[in-house]
């Protein structure tokens, strides 16, 4: 009994020399000014200071914002008009041009539904969507439907395009929507997802990301559309089984930058704001000297939600390729830092829904 307790005792003793402290409170060690920024109903803390990169899916489409320089009506519409102009081009295989159907809507947007410019027979039409918000715009991209489909799709977001108003991230917006990248998407608008990565001031080849969706099971099924049953997404865990297997394929390698080491450093289920989730960080050493971090945590699939909602973390230092002009990560601890104190600030926006 004696040597069993010495060997336990030995055991954590070894464990603490290592620096393997499981309640360690790395999120009161966060030195990074942090501002809150709205992405979907939620708010959290991201690194300030940093470029962010904003995407967007919604309305069945990829909503990006205008360039910035774009930054007066006039010259949005002066944008427009271009974009308008080329698709009214002949090309050898649409002598008439492509563009088929100009709408606008109100005083503020325009549809423009056009054909494919090389192929000649091939029918049905792409569609694209432009919004003026006051002080920045939005282009809406729609994949090609059918012909007796693009008026479906046309009637309808022809009434949706109105539902985005203008709203500052920093600023948590008051009332009802969901945040996206400079406005506040409002009332019954289906399937939508939000996502913003950031570098980060100060460090580099560092960048974090967070993403936010929801389904409030309004969208409009078109009438050609078949009942679908998409495919369960990795999560978290399933992503740690992926980078094991190329952590192990790499050392078998004889390439410079073939893994020498992998360590788990997080796998474990975790709650944020009661949605469930998985958490994973990852470390990898390569024989050229580098290092390579990832942390992930994703809200798991849960019938209970409202609106089908889910979020998502991510955070990437380091690099896992021959780099090479390759900085160092900054160390361990200031991105376990930095990464627990993003969690911990997710919290919901007040008035959201």
């Amino acid at each position: 009994m004696i040597a069993r307790w010495a060997t336990v005792a030995l055991l954590a003793m070894a464990m603490a020399a290592c620096g393997h402290e499981t309640n360690k409170d790395y999120a009161a060690m966060n030195k990074m000014p942090m501002h809150t920024v709205c992405v979907g109903r939620m708010l959290v803390e991201l690194p300030k200071g940093g470029q962010m990169d904003w995407q967007q899916q919604f309305d069945h489409a990829t909503v990006d914002r205008l360039p910035l320089s774009i930054n007066t009506s006039s010259m949005f519409w002066t944008f427009v008009d271009k974009r308008k102009t080329e698709l009214e081009q002949p090309t050898k295989a649409r002598p008439q041009g492509t563009l088929g159907i100009y709408k606008k809507v109100g005083d503020n947007a325009v549809i423009m539904q056009f054909r494919d410019a090389e192929i000649a027979d091939l029918q049905g039409y792409y569609t694209e969507r432009y919004l003026w918000l006051g002080s920045w715009g939005y282009k809406y991209k729609t994949g090609g439907v059918y012909d007796n489909q693009a008026a479906e799709l046309l009637a309808q977001v022809e009434n949706t395009i109105k539902q985005v108003e203008p709203i500052d991230n920093f600023q948590p917006p008051q009332g009802l929507g969901f945040c996206i990248d400079g406005a506040l998407v409002t009332g019954k608008i289906g399937p939508i997802w939000s996502g913003v990565s950031s570098s980060i001031k100060g460090w580099k080849r560092v960048s974090v990301n967070v993403g936010a969706s929801e389904d409030d099971g309004t969208r409009i099924k078109f009438s050609w559309e078949k009942v679908s049953h998409p495919l369960p997404m990795p999560t978290p865990f399933d992503d740690l089984e992926m980078f094991k297997s190329w952590a192990g394929e790499s050392k078998r390698s004889s390439d410079d930058d073939r893994v020498v080491s992998f360590e788990v450093l997080r796998k474990e289920n975790r709650q944020l704001m009661g949605m469930p989730g998985e958490e994973i960080a990852i470390k990898a050493e390569l024989a050229n000297g580098q290092e390579w971090y990832r942390f992930e945590w994703n809200s798991l699939d849960d019938a209970t939600r409202p609106l089908k909602s889910g979020f998502s973390f991510g955070l990437e230092a380091g690099d896992k390729d021959y780099t090479p002009d390759y900085v160092p990560p900054p160390p361990q601890e200031d991105l376990l830092a930095l990464w627990d104190v993003m969690l911990a600030s997710l919290k919901p926006r007040p008035s959201a829904r």
